[in-house]
């Protein structure tokens, strides 16, 4: 009887190993919306997508985390969070 147990008792954990080790989806919590842009932060940087779609484009690349954009009231400037050497700055 233990014999045949074997083989389902791995199964089941094979199973949990993988989800457990599944990464966790990847949510974008604060996105700044203006007339024709959405920016969003991933990965430490921010970055543009056109409202209709298309491809992201990066606007920060430094060896800060950039995060929290926001765009102004009329939509042409964008301000946003940056840690650089252990503070944040806006």
């Amino acid at each position: 009887m233990a014999r045949r147990l074997v083989v389902p008792t791995l199964l089941v954990m094979a199973v949990v190993a993988t989800v457990a080790g599944a990464a966790a989806p990847t949510l974008f919590r604060t996105p700044a919306v203006n007339r024709t842009h959405v920016v969003f932060a991933y990965a430490g940087d921010l970055w543009s997508v056109p409202r209709e779609g298309g491809d992201a484009v990066r606007l920060t690349s430094g060896v800060g985390i950039e995060s929290d954009p926001v765009f102004s009231p009329d939509g042409s400037q964008l301000a946003f969070a940056g840690q650089y050497d252990g503070n944040t700055d806006v």
